[in-house]
């Protein structure tokens, strides 16, 4: 797939999940510590930050390589 054919997939994923129409999250779910504080980190960015952010990580999904890719 394409970057922008990836970027898209994610970004229904997580309408779908903040809309309860792809992935039941239980009410009593409690993230490990680790996850909240890297969503914590990524809500203080602003808005051009996280769209490049979420790029940069939808370029690497389902890539052969396992270079990290800097921003």
């Amino acid at each position: 797939m394409s970057p922008s054919a990836r970027l898209e997939v994610w970004l229904l994923l997580g309408q779908g999940m903040e809309n309860e129409t792809i992935i039941q999250v239980p009410s009593d779910y409690q993230p490990p510590s680790e996850a909240s504080e890297f969503s914590d980190l990524i809500t203080q960015l602003d808005f051009e930050q996280r769209v490049e952010f979420m790029r940069q990580a939808g370029l690497g999904m389902g890539s052969k390589s396992t270079k990290a890719t800097s921003m």
